[in-house]
C-alpha cells in the first residue's frame, strides 16, 4: 500500500516536472534565450533525451559523495553584527525563519541556464547568536543539494547535464571555530 503511493506520488511528481521543462523550454527557446544567446541553439535530439531522462529522476534527493565538505557560497547573508535581544514566541506562529537563534528570510534565485529556473534560499539576518552566549557563538547558513539539470554551451548548441545546486536551506547557531597554535 505505501510504495504503491510512493510510486504514484513519484510519478505525478515526475510527470509534473517533465511538463513544465516542455512548456518552459517552448516558451523561452522562441524568445528570451534566442535575444540572450545568439551563439547557442536547442538541438531536437538533446531536448528529446532529457524529457526521458526526466522518468529517471527519484523523488528523494541525492547527494554527491565528495568526501569532505567545502564551505563556498555565491550567496551573500545580511549579517548584523548581533541578533536582536531572543524573540518572544508568538501564539501567530510567524514561522521558525523568524523565531530562531540565527533568524533568516527567504530569497528567490532565479537562473536561465538552469531547470528549476526558480529556487529559493535562505539568506541568514545576524552574525551572531541571538543568546546570553552570543559571542561565542555564530549564525551560519546549513545547505542542502538539489538536483538540477544544468543548460550549457558546447560547440554551438545548447547542451543539458545533471549536476548537483547546493543552497543555503535554514541558518544555524554553531561554535565559533578555533585553532590550536603551538
Amino acid at each position: 500500500m505505501l510504495s504503491s503511493m510512493c510510486a504514484a506520488r513519484t510519478t505525478s511528481w515526475q510527470v509534473s516536472l517533465l511538463v513544465e521543462l516542455a512548456v518552459t523550454l517552448m516558451l523561452c527557446t522562441v524568445s528570451s534565450w534566442a535575444e540572450m544567446t545568439t551563439e547557442c541553439r536547442d538541438v531536437e535530439d538533446s531536448l528529446s533525451f532529457w524529457a526521458q531522462q526526466l522518468g529517471n529522476l527519484s523523488y528523494s534527493p541525492t547527494y554527491p559523495s565528495t568526501g569532505k565538505f567545502v564551505y563556498t557560497s555565491r550567496f551573500q547573508h545580511n549579517l548584523q553584527d548581533v541578533c536582536p535581544a531572543m524573540p518572544e514566541y508568538r501564539t501567530t506562529r510567524p514561522g521558525l525563519h523568524r523565531v530562531s537563534l540565527c533568524p533568516w528570510t527567504y530569497v528567490t534565485d532565479f537562473d536561465y541556464d538552469r531547470f528549476p529556473h526558480q529556487m529559493v534560499y535562505a539568506q541568514c539576518s545576524c552574525g551572531r547568536c541571538a543568546s546570553p552566549n552570543g559571542v561565542q557563538h555564530l549564525c551560519r547558513p546549513l545547505y542542502q543539494s538539489f538536483h538540477v539539470i544544468r543548460r550549457v554551451c558546447e560547440n554551438g548548441a545548447f547542451r543539458y547535464r545533471f549536476a548537483y545546486e547546493s543552497l543555503p536551506i535554514a541558518c544555524i547557531c554553531s561554535y565559533r571555530e578555533t585553532f590550536v597554535v603551538d
